[in-house]
């Protein structure tokens, strides 16, 4: 079925109630992005979170990154080291 939009076109059922929506990419795949981004948080957001530290700190040990804080840094700052320095 022709929408009289230009790059989007509806399928319909045997009913004539639509079924599927056929997007131009070139003309809506950023919009539709944001779209399937916001389905996929909402299918998820009933899912344990994590703490943004522990993320971290697991994406450093994924990496070989150490990170301690030096006694004698202004602001008491971590220092980052690769693994075995």
């Amino acid at each position: 079925m022709a929408t009289g939009i230009k790059g989007l076109k509806f399928e319909n059922d045997a009913k004539g109630r639509a079924k599927k929506v056929i997007f131009d990419l070139d003309l809506y795949g950023e919009m539709l992005e944001d779209i399937i981004d916001g389905i996929v948080a909402d299918a998820r957001k009933n899912e344990p979170g994590i703490a943004v530290e522990d993320f971290i700190k697991k994406q450093n040990q994924k990496r070989g990154i150490s990170v301690r804080k030096s006694k004698n840094a202004p602001g008491n700052h971590p220092k980052i080291s690769a693994k075995g320095n």
